[in-house]
């Protein structure tokens, strides 16, 4: 219910949804709704964008292995083996 009523995207009352809803999930509805937010960390959020730079090294050092692979000719290897050499320090640096 909850699910079809925000991908609907028109506004939505918590009263009018908890009305339809059993006792029990009503409770926990409501107890998440009104649930005290924790306020966000840095630490937090510097996890999160480590995380997403680790994620993105590795999609790229992907890349890299799929070109040294294809096994190109000439100066594309060696730019392709310093590349990885590159993204392999950057991976270790950033556990």
């Amino acid at each position: 219910m909850l699910i079809g009523a925000t991908l609907s995207g028109e506004p939505f009352h918590a009263a009018e949804v908890g009305a339809q809803l059993a006792d029990r999930e009503r409770r926990l509805f409501f107890e998440i709704l009104f649930e005290d937010a924790q306020d966000p960390a840095w630490e937090e959020a510097q996890s999160c964008l480590d995380t997403l730079a680790r994620k993105q090294i590795e999609r790229e050092l992907t890349d890299v292995q799929r070109g040294i692979e294809a096994n190109p000719k000439g100066t594309a290897m060696t730019e392709l083996l310093t590349r990885k050499q590159e993204l392999m320090r950057r991976l270790a640096s950033a556990d």
